[in-house]
């Protein structure tokens, strides 16, 4: 069982260091001048996605490796439910989606664009009729240990805009938060009091990342 449990851990520690990695590899595209002029009266639709699997990662789930992720996300999926937990994404979409607008003098398209994948090709074919397609989604979030049965959150988003006609991506940024410094929680404050905890987490997830993405992508200070 021991080595089991040792190789469950192995696992987990994997696909972690895997996904920082991939956050990683993302090369920062900001709006240059250039593409500013491009877009200036151009139509731009922003993106809506269908809810991202939220991970509640418990010890014991992560014992169990790739198993344990369908397990997780269930569990977490019941508690954004349960407890209202709001996705990140759609606070930080509004607010850079208004900065671009604003920066290229783009026109924003009255219908959103509901994503039907997550390719570039999938997004361009998202937005009938614009020229551009704004996406802001969140990648992965949830709460895992921290430290002695108590969890912090954790929050990933990436931000692209499509070009239609060439389905290439031509602005990209991606954030990926961890809660260094701040208090935990523990699993039965969760039960208590609504995920609070979580909420106060993520709420200083999404004003750190969409300070990177503005300095980032826009240059704002």
């Amino acid at each position: 069982m021991r080595k089991i449990a040792i190789l469950a851990g192995v696992v987990a520690m994997a696909l972690t260091t895997n996904a920082a990695l991939a956050a990683a590899k993302v090369k920062t595209q900001p709006l240059t001048p250039t593409l500013a002029a491009r877009m200036n009266g151009k139509v731009v639709a922003e993106t809506r996605h269908g809810p991202a699997n939220f991970a509640a990662r418990t010890p014991g789930r992560s014992m169990m490796g790739f198993g344990g992720k369908g397990v997780a996300d269930e569990a977490g999926n019941r508690l954004v439910e349960r407890d209202k937990i709001a996705d990140p994404s759609r606070a930080l979409s509004a607010e850079l989606t208004r900065m671009l607008i604003e920066k290229s003098g783009a026109r924003l398209s009255p219908t959103k664009a509901f994503a039907i994948g997550d390719t570039p090709a999938d997004l361009a074919v998202s937005g009938p009729g614009a020229q551009y397609v704004f996406d802001v989604a969140t990648t992965e979030w949830g709460f895992e240990v921290q430290n002695k049965q108590r969890y912090g959150a954790f929050y990933k988003a990436t931000v692209r805009l499509v070009e239609v006609s060439s389905q290439r991506v031509v602005m990209t940024a991606a954030c990926d938060w961890k809660p260094f410094g701040l208090r935990t929680f523990s699993d039965a404050e969760i039960k208590a009091d609504g995920s609070e905890g979580v909420k106060s987490h993520l709420s200083v997830a999404t004003e750190a990342c969409l300070t990177q993405f503005k300095r980032e992508l826009f240059g704002a200070e």
